[in-house]
């Protein structure tokens, strides 16, 4: 009998064995990988550049139709609308765009200055009337994107200030000025001696003379 020669074990296997053992671990090694997290990190890129392009979006169509763009609006019924999602942000400029051609919007509040910090987009829309108001708030109500949004009265602080103002000044008393009648008396009696004192000092002068 032969002895066998001490060696490698995959000299024991034919070729396509071997290729076939091979393939086999390393497939094995492959599958037992853990996956990468490369999805979960580009979220918030992908977001932030959704609230980007929502915010150059609605800032030039606002300059299209002529809509104020301003820090933030007064007014009754202003209709606070929140992006959150990517597809929230995707799809508001062109519902802002409907309610501008139906010329249901006067007015937005949103901020002036776009910043890398932002993770979601509000918008405040100040409708033309009363009916415009419940329409804008039907838009949102039955939108399939599911907006949160809020209608409510937003007072101007400086229209409230100077409005306390104003009371404050009519809730002073009016002061009435009453005038003693020993006062005039007084003075016709002073007035009097004075001309017969006047008289006197002319009559004594004119008699020196």
């Amino acid at each position: 009998m032969q002895k066998l020669k001490k060696g490698n074990l995959n000299d024991f296997y034919p070729p396509r064995a071997r290729h076939a053992g091979h393939s086999t671990t390393t497939s094995r090694n492959q599958s037992t990988k853990k996956p990468q997290s490369g999805p979960k990190r580009q979220r918030k890129p992908i977001k932030k550049i959704a609230v980007k392009n929502a915010y150059s979006s609605l800032r030039r169509i606002l300059k299209e139709f002529n809509i104020p763009c301003v820090k933030k609006t007064f007014g009754s019924g202003i209709v606070s609308v929140y992006c959150r999602s990517i597809i929230q942000l995707e799809n508001i400029t062109r519902i802002v765009k409907e309610l501008l051609e139906s010329r249901l919007i006067e007015e937005v509040g949103m901020p002036l200055n776009y910043s890398h910090k932002f993770k979601t987009l509000v918008v405040h829309l100040k409708p033309v009337d009363k009916k415009s108001i419940t329409k804008v708030n039907q838009v949102f109500q039955n939108c399939i994107f599911e907006y949160h949004h809020v209608v409510s009265d937003v007072e101007n602080p400086k229209a409230v200030a100077k409005e306390s103002l104003e009371e404050k000044d009519n809730s002073v008393p009016m002061v009435n000025t009453v005038i003693n009648p020993v006062v005039p008396v007084l003075i016709n009696n002073i007035s009097s001696k004075m001309v017969l004192l006047f008289v006197l000092i002319s009559s004594s002068a004119l008699s020196r003379i």
